[in-house]
């Protein structure tokens, strides 16, 4: 709702202040690209858990998923000074040719 009012701080507070939240993982996404332009870092940090959320279940389709997460992540990785965290995603042999057909290997 604080987003969907323009309030991407107040949502990232609720955030801070609920560490169990969990809106799901439409909302996380929501909240991380309202995040990237101010605090870049903390939307990397969503989006690689993202990744992992999507990395849970295998295949083609969650892979292609991870990978448009990935791209996001690799532009806040950047503003954030911190393209190094990218290694740790790249697990799976299926998913490492999506990377690469990607140009993010």
């Amino acid at each position: 709702m604080l987003l969907s009012d323009g309030e991407p701080e107040a949502a990232w507070q609720v955030h801070g202040a609920h560490p169990g939240w969990d809106p799901g993982p439409q909302r996380w996404m929501r909240l991380a690209e309202a995040r990237e332009a101010s605090a870049p870092g903390d939307a990397l940090d969503i989006y690689l858990q993202l990744v992992d959320f999507q990395l849970e279940t295998t295949g083609k389709a969650a892979y292609v998923r991870a990978v448009g997460i990935l791209k996001k992540a690799a532009q806040a990785a950047r503003a954030a000074d911190r393209q190094g965290e990218f290694a740790a995603h790249r697990r799976r042999p299926t998913f490492i040719a999506v990377l690469d057909k990607a140009r993010l290997g």
